[in-house]
């Protein structure tokens, strides 16, 4: 009898970002009252550093600017 290998649960998996269009990104943060401007300024600044989109660090910029 063969005996079964070791299991593969998807919490051991690497998780993997999900990618979201830009500009839903922009839509979506648009809707909590951020202008599309300074949403699309923060993006860019994001993308001139290098650094990765992702939603809480861009509402945290948005709330530090203001």
């Amino acid at each position: 009898a063969s005996r079964p290998g070791p299991k593969r649960s998807d919490a051991a998996q690497p998780s993997q970002p999900e990618t979201v269009p830009i500009e839903k990104v922009i839509d979506d943060v648009a809707v909590m009252g951020f202008s599309r401007e300074d949403v699309r300024r923060v993006l860019r600044q994001l993308a001139e550093s290098g650094q990765s989109v992702d939603l809480n660090v861009v509402l945290d910029k948005l709330g530090a600017g203001k």
